[in-house]
């Protein structure tokens, strides 16, 4: 049997059905399976509603790179540039230290001794002086070397709660320009 044929025999089937039961059961059944097919289609092709997106806070914009924090290099510039003031100030009170201790020595009688020398030096006003200057030097370079170690460690943290804020979205990292050294 060829696909014409085929087709033929399947309507006169069909036909014959809806000759043999009626009318109505067809209409009936043409009527449901439209209805099924309309309501189908209304179903998919509803309107939307449109989603309102809230309004962003803006990020927070954050230096995640300490070196290029420009007010970080200069704070650390500033402190250098006083370590570097105390040291040349200690190395010259050092210095006069030396000259005095070799004048104290040669005041003494050519058989002295270190002992002789400390106690020489003790007694002597001007050794005294710049002892006591020595340490003032010495207590405000302690001074800086503590407030930039503070400073480093403070920058540290914040670099490392910047870095989380920027890996969680709650910031944006900001991409500053090399600070020249």
């Amino acid at each position: 049997m060829d696909l014409k044929a085929s087709q033929m025999s399947l309507e006169m089937s069909w036909n014959s059905k809806i000759r043999k039961h009626g009318g109505v059961k067809a209409l009936l059944f043409l009527t449901m399976l439209s209805t099924v097919i309309s309501c189908l289609f209304s179903a998919g092709c509803r309107k939307s509603t449109p989603v309102t997106v809230a309004p962003q806070t803006p990020l927070e914009a954050v230096v995640t790179n300490r070196a290029n924090d420009p007010a970080y290099v200069t704070a650390l510039k500033e402190n250098r540039t006083s370590q570097n003031v105390l040291a040349r100030e200690n190395h010259a009170v050092k210095a006069q230290l030396a000259v005095c201790a070799e004048r104290v020595k040669a005041a003494l009688p050519p058989g002295a001794d270190e002992a002789a020398l400390k106690a020489a030096l003790e007694k002597d006003p001007e050794w005294q002086a710049l002892k006591g200057r020595e340490a003032k030097v010495m207590a405000e370079d302690k001074q800086k070397l503590i407030a930039a170690r503070e400073l480093i460690r403070a920058r540290m943290e914040r670099e490392a709660r910047d870095a989380k804020a920027v890996a969680e979205g709650k910031a944006k990292a900001v991409d500053q320009p090399k600070v020249a050294k």
